[in-house]
């Protein structure tokens, strides 16, 4: 129960506004396939929907899932065991760009799950270990094990697009922290790291409340050209709305 409300509060602190693709609708539900469940959640907000695969073999809250997010989010959430939030559980956080509709899921004919990620990449889950098979467009590395020494267990190592990389945190996700670096990466692997909130938004209501600052892609390139002036964004502005 405790990881269930720690979800909630973790898919209520991200979002990016109205996005291009807003009128698009999140179709909620439930669906249970070999050992992970996938669920689909909508939001009040417009333009905002979510993608969460869980292992259903985590009796012992020892496991990985992960959240998928129309503002380009890809969050390893890890749980360590029956312990307090703040020492058994922790996040590794990544968003790719550009954006182009809402995130998904579909059976292939083969038995696997394919996520459709908010830039359109497919990527495939084996639904019997719950372990990522592949990445349209790019490369990770997961780790086999949930443990705390691999910070999350997830690093996205190529990716076409534009990669954001907030980072790993303890009891939380890493973004939540206002004053915590991120990087920025490209597809020819020119960085950018810059400070949290350039990139997010801290209502003073409720730090932990965190969305994310640029909801167009459009909007995001013009930030990064005056910040970022090395990163590659032509990505961004070349980007149609696949579902719009």
């Amino acid at each position: 129960m405790k990881r269930l409300i720690l979800l909630v509060a973790v898919l209520a602190g991200f979002g990016a506004g109205p996005l291009a693709f807003a009128a698009e609708l999140c179709q909620e539900g439930v669906q249970r396939i070999d050992n992970i469940q996938i669920q689909v959640i909508g939001s009040s907000a417009p333009g905002d929907c979510f993608v969460n695969i869980t292992p259903r073999d985590n009796l012992d809250l020892v496991y990985r899932s992960y959240l998928f997010a129309a503002s380009g989010l890809w969050l390893a959430f890890n749980s360590y065991g029956d312990g307090p939030e703040s020492s058994d559980t922790g996040a590794r956080e990544y968003y790719l760009f550009p954006r182009k509709g809402l995130p998904s899921y579909s059976v292939l004919p083969g038995g696997e799950v394919q996520i459709t990620l908010s830039t359109g990449d497919p990527l495939t889950v084996d639904t019997a270990t719950g372990r990522l098979l592949s990445l349209g467009g790019g490369k990770f590395t997961e780790a086999s094990v949930v443990d705390r020494a691999n910070r999350g267990g997830l690093e996205i190592d190529e990716y076409r697009g534009l990669v954001l990389d907030v980072g790993y945190r303890q009891g939380s996700s890493p973004s939540q922290r206002s004053a915590g670096r991120s990087e920025f990466r490209d597809a020819l692997g020119n960085r950018c790291t810059l400070i949290n909130k350039e990139l997010f938004r801290y209502p003073e209501s409720n730090e932990e409340e965190v969305t994310f600052r640029y909801a167009t892609d459009r909007e995001l390139a013009d930030f990064l050209r005056k910040r970022c002036p090395d990163l590659r964004v032509e990505p961004l502005l070349d980007a149609v709305p696949a579902r719009a």
